[in-house]
């Protein structure tokens, strides 16, 4: 698996994940709303809603990371995820940070007591709300993660046709190292013949002029 292939896989991880974290700190403000509709405590779905939110911020902190690793056009396309899915966090926490505030101004005015009818209906409303927003986080994170999947198949397609082009390649070098390969011998053998010919020349050249020599000498001394 290369390099962008496994930070694409790690990236789709950590958005799953993301996604489950969302829907939980989503429940736990909906059971947190529910007790105070009750007058049951929340102290424990307050530190569990702590403790889903600070997961839920270092998992976009490694999203983020995860995002520069990939290729340029998909880099500016998990960065804009990771943009929203900061700006939904901070939107969680906001509702989250009002309802804590509801609740300290009800015990300031006397504690937990039970809510008027207006009270209980706005928090039904602010429930209501709050499951339509998770559902269209859910739907928006299914819509996203179809759309990393089919990101991922073009890379993964362009990183086999790449891989093809490359062994193409490859066969082609090596056919022409091949007829290199031939080209070299046969411009040795040539040059091969070539000095020999030369030093044939040379012979007869000289068995030559030592027959003209010797005619010379038979015919001046007669």
């Amino acid at each position: 698996m290369s390099k962008a292939e496994k930070a694409s896989a790690i990236f789709t991880e950590h958005e799953h994940g993301y996604s489950v974290l969302s829907a939980e700190i989503t429940d736990k403000m909906n059971i947190i709303q529910g007790n105070i509709i009750t007058g049951d405590s929340i102290s424990g779905p307050c530190a569990e809603l702590d403790r889903l939110m600070a997961e839920a911020e270092e998992l976009l902190e490694q999203m983020e990371l995860e995002s520069r690793d990939q290729p340029e056009r998909l880099r500016q396309t998990l960065t804009n995820r990771v943009r929203s899915y900061t700006a939904e966090l901070r939107r969680l926490a906001k509702d989250y940070s009002n309802i804590k505030n509801r609740v300290s101004r009800r015990e300031l005015l006397g504690g937990e007591g039970s809510l008027s009818a207006a009270e209980a209906e706005e928090r039904m409303l602010d429930n209501t709300e709050l499951m339509e927003r998770t559902g269209n986080r859910l739907d928006e994170g299914y819509r996203m993660c179809l759309e990393s999947e089919a990101v991922g198949a073009e890379i993964l397609s362009d990183l086999s046709g790449q891989r093809e082009t490359l062994t193409k390649t490859r066969a082609r070098l090596r056919e022409t190292d091949s007829e290199l390969g031939r080209s070299g011998r046969l411009l040795s053998g040539m040059l091969h013949r070539a000095v020999q010919n030369r030093v044939l020349l040379i012979l007869v050249g000289a068995v030559l002029l030592v027959a003209i020599g010797y005619a010379l000498y038979v015919l001046f001394t007669r």
